[in-house]
């Protein structure tokens, strides 16, 4: 067994059950592991995909949650779907100067999106998209196929 983490070809141990390894260089279940593979146990899928996501990797649950957008990851995401001028519009209705000019700020000028930020959530219906829209699109940028 290896001992030189590797995140890119790694095998876990998924919470009690030594029936499967997740494979992150397959990006699946497997049933056995070479002699050679490197190989560690962690608690659950949630916190394995949560780490993969750090290296840009899928984990058992593809959920947006485990992977922040870059900038440029995000406004490719907002021109493919065509909502920044809708996004602009909805931000500009805000009643509240303040939230207003931070919600324009974190549109414009955020290192790095969450999609749970509850920002998303509304501002979805004001530019036309479904929560379920928005996860689609997230997902296709943050893990592109291959």
């Amino acid at each position: 067994m290896r001992d030189d983490y590797t995140p890119r070809d790694w095998h876990w141990i998924v919470g009690d059950d030594e029936t499967r390894f997740w494979s992150s260089s397959a990006g699946i279940y497997v049933e056995e592991l070479a002699d050679d593979a490197g190989v560690t146990r962690i608690d659950s899928e949630e916190s394995l995909s949560a780490v993969l996501a750090e290296y840009g990797l899928p984990g058992p649950i593809a959920a947006p949650i485990y992977y922040p957008l870059k900038r440029w990851q995000f406004a490719a995401m907002v021109d493919v779907l065509g909502v920044g001028q809708a996004i602009e519009d909805a931000i500009a209705t805000m009643s509240d100067p303040l939230a207003r000019a931070v919600a324009l700020a974190r549109y414009r000028e955020s290192d790095v999106y969450r999609r749970d930020d509850p920002l998303f959530d509304q501002l979805a219906p004001l530019v036309g998209l479904t929560g379920e829209q928005i996860d689609s699109a997230w997902m296709q940028i943050a893990v592109p196929a291959a």
